[in-house]
């Protein structure tokens, strides 16, 4: 029996079904407010809000407006700049987009993988140290180390998983503005004030994900690389001048 779709399903559940009820929740909390919401969940066994039926009509809407938000998500958050750092070097700046973040983080492990492997008597040969998009290094490393990509793959649920809860939060806490104005309370305040917090919170932890995402990708591919395990490259040697007569 076959169980490779057991990190799919974790993905669908992390990245779809999770955010998208809880962006279908806090929905609810917003059109109904807190007080309404209260006495809804009060009177939810007379009603039967959790039966069978509706559990699993909760559960495919869920994932319906996970698929949505998580596309929306990824175009949206994609372009908008940001400021991406390698405090191993001190280096900050403004990067573009998640392209440009990328290619610096990449640029980075290059580095340290490379300085590694002359430390240790190897040669890392990569011509014009051109390295490949991060989606073909996780098609490489998906043949060679599965549980290094279904940790990734994790990652990358976690991400969008905050791309989803970020845009439906921003939403929400303009649309619960409007309530506010209509009809003020301490209820309506709080959400007021925990929308705009938690996507914040949310904001700073995609990024950072996005981050770990690009540079295990990048560092597991290099190790690969460096031992000689993909399908079109060779090994390094040890010994670099046994080989080279030219610089004997």
């Amino acid at each position: 029996m076959s169980w490779n779709w057991i990190p799919q399903l974790f993905y669908d559940c992390i990245a779809r079904i999770i955010p998208g009820c809880t962006a279908l929740c806090a929905t609810w909390l917003v059109a109904l407010g807190p007080l309404g919401a209260k006495r809804m969940l009060q009177n939810s066994r007379e009603s039967g809000y959790f039966s069978f039926g509706s559990i699993v009509l909760l559960i495919l809407a869920s994932y319906l407006v996970g698929i949505v938000l998580g596309e929306v998500g990824q175009r949206t958050f994609k372009s908008i700049p940001r400021k991406c750092s390698n405090k191993q070097d001190g280096e900050s700046g403004k990067c573009q987009d998640d392209d440009a973040a990328e290619a610096k983080y990449c640029k980075h492990c290059l580095k340290v993988h490379g300085e590694l492997c002359k430390s240790g008597g190897r040669r890392l040969t990569l011509q014009g140290n051109v390295l490949p998009p991060t989606h073909v290094m996780r098609s490489h490393l998906r043949y060679l180390v599965p549980a290094d990509v279904a940790r990734l793959l994790k990652l990358r649920a976690e991400m969008r998983f905050c791309e989803v809860l970020i845009l439906s939060f921003t939403a929400l806490a303009i649309a619960n503005l409007w309530f506010l104005f209509a009809s003020p309370g301490i209820g309506r305040a709080a959400l007021g004030l925990c929308f705009p917090v938690a996507a914040i919170l949310l904001w700073a932890r995609r990024n950072r994900i996005h981050e770990h995402f690009v540079t295990g990708t990048c560092l597991a591919w290099l190790f690969q690389y460096s031992a000689g395990k993909l399908p079109y490259c060779a090994a390094p040697k040890a010994n670099p001048r046994d080989t080279d007569p030219e610089e004997a």
